[in-house]
């Protein structure tokens, strides 16, 4: 599992005075996203504004559409801590926190939704919030099943759901968090408005996200702690909150965020306030029945690590961001952002990814989302700005770290190596299946694996022997040589055969092929630069042999004492310009086959063959070709 960025890093923001943060992205139906933020740069008429929502779209290849987009109508005051979403149909909703009504000893949370566009859709509603002194904070949307919109956020020592209707104007709470306290040893109270996350479960339910508090009768005294609790779509309770980070190092963690798995399955993602420095993430099945404990997130471990957002993968994995103020891995100035993909058994990255390009100042706050086909987009906030801070965001491919090498990169390979049991099948010509030894690939099979077809993987199967003939038993060959590990079975390849090696395509790139196709007893041209010997005295026939069906770039190989009562064998016939039955080899004396292989016979001595004729045998053609005028009887006893 890696991943990988797609071009440069962009400045969302086109103003540039003051402070541009606290930025959201989501996801847009149309293949591209949607980026909120916080601009604290007053460009409207209202002398009491601070700062603004403002928002820009992008198309699926990563291209503003347009220009910045005010999302509040209402200027008066401060505006700040948007979410974003997008909706069923491409355009999106935002809300945010409001501190326009001067009744309001503080904030209330308003929603507005915008078409695909960008055009608004409706006015501000205020959907949370009241008379006197009031603070409502942090919202967070999500959308259900049927396509209803819920709105999470803070309140003064609560935290509440909120069903809203954007097209009719109006809202209504579902519950709120309080209704679920508990007596001693449970969830007591809400500890921190900012600290819940939201997302949306199959089936219209969705799971909530909070850090709340434990009260200990016997100490007097409560103690931090994170909770999840499942809710039905219209917002009653599924079960009774339940404990995340129970028995662990990271008791008391902050900044949770919750993301659903493709398989309905969730993972919760949060920072730890025991330790002050690591992020934690923990797997639960989609009833809540957690599978196995936490486990880290980062790999470098110096100074603090904060705030993380998580995004489920389209393979069944997921992605985390955060802030990182280790100063390794690329950035040493103030505070950066990493990424760090798992797939779904929660097997991580060998290394972390450096999300930010531009180091100076310190970044901070990222967010994550993954879009239609798979890739997802990072935003944050940027602190070296030539202004004060700036918006930026990062495309990055999701899955695995592509391997630039013709041999998988040619038409019609296919990948078996996510961690899901893959079911891959063998097309007609020759086809390449890649299943990377280096990560969890699961139980997958391959059917209908041709002669012609090759194996590949990122390192080297076990080979007890040292034959190059790579044998394995009913239940599929084990990709690590372990008999817990990941495994594929084939059909149309007999295991009791087994697979051949052929080398290494590429540095770290290993080929196998059908064991059976290569005749016994026979030297092959393999990949790469081959010197094949056969006997100086001529004493005996020895056969050479190149798999030229397929289709691959064997090398530039050698062969030296090719005499008299030798064969050259390909499994492709080459080309013979005038039908004559000879094979010239040209004025540079090399011998081409196709696809880029080559030979160069006896130092170049040996200047042309004679096609001796074609014979098939286990479903493969074999052409046979001898030096010219050499009396060959052996075609039709190579498998004898």
């Amino acid at each position: 599992m890696a991943i990988s960025k797609i071009g440069a890093e962009q400045r969302v923001n086109t103003v540039l005075e003051f402070g541009q943060g606290q930025s959201d992205v989501a996801a847009l139906n149309d293949g591209g996203f949607v980026v909120t933020w916080t601009d604290s740069s007053a460009q409207d008429a209202e002398t009491y504004n601070y700062a603004d929502i403002k928002a820009r779209l992008y198309s699926a290849g990563g291209t503003a559409s347009g220009g910045e987009i005010a999302v509040n109508a209402n200027t008066v005051d401060e505006q700040d801590n948007s979410s974003v979403i997008g909706l069923a149909d491409g355009g999106f909703a935002v809300a945010f926190e409001d501190g326009s009504d001067a009744t309001v000893g503080g904030t209330y949370i308003t929603a507005r939704g915008f078409g695909s566009t960008g055009a608004a859709a409706t006015g501000d509603l205020r959907i949370g919030g009241g008379s006197g002194d009031y603070l409502a904070s942090h919202p967070q949307p999500l959308i259900l099943s049927d396509d209803g919109l819920v709105v999470v956020h803070g309140t003064e020592g609560d935290g509440v759901g909120i069903a809203v209707d954007l097209a009719a104007g109006s809202f209504s709470q579902l519950y709120a968090l309080s209704d679920s306290f508990m007596p001693e040893g449970g969830f007591e109270s809400v500890r921190d408005l900012m600290l819940q996350s939201v997302a949306a479960l199959p089936g219209g339910r969705f799971v909530h996200v909070f850090q709340g508090n434990i009260y200990d009768a016997e100490e007097n005294s409560s103690s931090p702690a994170l909770f999840a609790q499942l809710r039905n779509a219209d917002g009653s309770p599924v079960a009774a909150p339940f404990q995340i980070d129970v028995s662990t190092p990271t008791t008391a963690g902050g900044h949770p965020v919750v993301t659903v798995l493709a398989d309905g399955r969730f993972v919760v993602a949060w920072d730890s306030d025991a330790d002050g420095a690591d992020i934690w993430a923990r797997i639960f099945d989609g009833a809540g029945g957690a599978e196995g404990g936490p486990f880290r997130v980062n790999l470098a471990t110096a100074g603090l690590q904060g705030r993380p957002d998580i995004a489920a993968l389209a393979d069944g994995g997921f992605v985390v961001v955060w802030t990182d103020a280790s100063g390794q891995g690329g950035d040493a100035s103030g505070t950066s952002i990493k990424a760090r993909s798992f797939d779904a058994a929660g097997a991580g990255d060998a290394a972390e990814t450096l999300v930010n390009n531009a180091t100076a100042g310190s970044q901070s706050d990222a967010h994550v989302a993954v879009l239609a086909d798979g890739r997802f987009v990072v935003s944050w906030t940027d602190g070296g700005g030539a202004g004060g801070t700036d918006v930026k965001t990062q495309l990055f491919a999701a899955g695995f770290a592509p391997i630039d090498c013709p041999v998988v990169t040619r038409p019609g390979t296919q990948d078996g190596s996510a961690a899901s049991a893959d079911a891959l099948i063998g097309e007609a010509g020759a086809n390449s299946f890649l299943i990377r030894a280096s990560v969890s690939s699961g139980h997958d099979t391959i059917a209908n694996f041709g002669k012609a077809d090759v194996f590949v993987t990122d390192a080297a199967l076990r080979d007890s022997n040292h034959d190059g003939i790579i044998t394995f038993g009913p239940g599929g060959l084990r990709i690590d040589g372990t008999a817990a590990g990941d495994t594929v079975a084939f059909t149309g390849l007999d295991p009791a055969d087994g697979l051949r090696a052929l080398g290494q395509s590429c540095p770290g790139v290993f080929v196998y092929a059908d064991a059976t196709v290569r005749p016994a007893g026979a030297m092959e041209g393999r990949l790469g630069a081959d010197l094949l010997k056969g006997d100086a005295g001529d004493a005996k026939g020895q056969v050479f042999f190149f798999d030229t069906a397929l289709k691959l770039a064997l090398g530039a190989d050698a062969i030296s004492d090719f005499g008299a009562k030798d064969l050259l064998v390909t499994t492709t016939r080459i080309a013979d310009g005038n039908n004559d039955g000879i094979i010239g080899f040209g004025a540079d004396g090399v011998l081409d086959f196709a696809a880029g292989s080559s030979v160069v016979i006896n130092g170049k001595a040996v200047a042309s063959l004679e096609f001796d004729g074609a014979v098939s045998h286990g479903g493969v053609d074999y052409f046979v070709y001898s030096r010219v005028g050499s009396v060959q009887t052996g075609v039709n006893e190579l498998f004898l």
